[in-house]
């Protein structure tokens, strides 16, 4: 299974709430959408894996690095998570790029929103 069908399907991941264990595929709000999540993830796949490919020395690394960023910030702070496991996807690049840097507050009210909507499914 691909990273993106994980992260929409949650298979085989557990979350504990309290004393009660429960698959993280059963928390998505039931209104979430999955191909907005699903498109804009793609698009900073592709744009990272471009860019990874890319010696650093290359003319467009520059251009290719700020592009997935760009994407990134839009996948982190523009599209909601519909799963848990997509919210935790976003944590993960959240811990890589702002390692050591502090993490920005329109990123952490991202997560926020993220949760009041998976607190509503």
């Amino acid at each position: 299974m691909d990273r993106r069908a994980f992260v929409r399907s949650g298979l085989g991941t557990i979350v504990a709430i309290g004393a009660t264990a429960i698959p993280v595929s059963a928390i998505a709000h039931p209104a979430a959408n999955h191909a907005a999540w699903d498109a804009a993830l793609h698009d900073y796949q592709m744009k990272r894996q471009y860019s990874d490919s890319l010696p650093t020395t290359d003319p467009r690394a520059d251009d290719a690095v700020d592009a997935y960023c760009i994407a990134m910030d839009h996948l982190v702070g523009d599209v909601p998570s519909p799963n848990a496991n997509a919210l935790l996807y976003k944590m993960e690049l959240a811990k890589e790029r702002w390692d050591g840097l502090g993490l920005p507050d329109e990123w952490l009210d991202a997560f926020m929103a993220d949760l009041r909507l998976l607190g509503d499914a």
